[in-house]
């Protein structure tokens, strides 16, 4: 996972990546929530810049709230 600090307030996910051979076993998923924990430690809100981020906030409407 790349992800930037672009303001204080904001991380962005800019992309989210799991090895093919260990795709389908909820990596990129503990990788996102691993950010969120982090932005709700920090207060901070999420810009999914990438794909998987962006399909993970859809599908995943508890967490909007640290969604920019």
């Amino acid at each position: 996972m790349k992800f930037n600090f672009d303001t204080p307030e904001t991380v962005t996910i800019t992309s989210t990546t799991v090895d093919p051979e260990l795709q389908g076993k909820g990596i990129a998923k503990q990788l996102v929530l691993k950010v969120v924990a982090m932005a709700k430690a920090y207060q901070l809100k999420i810009i999914p810049e990438c794909s998987y981020a962006k399909s993970f906030f859809e599908t995943h409407k508890e967490y909007q709230t640290l969604v920019r």
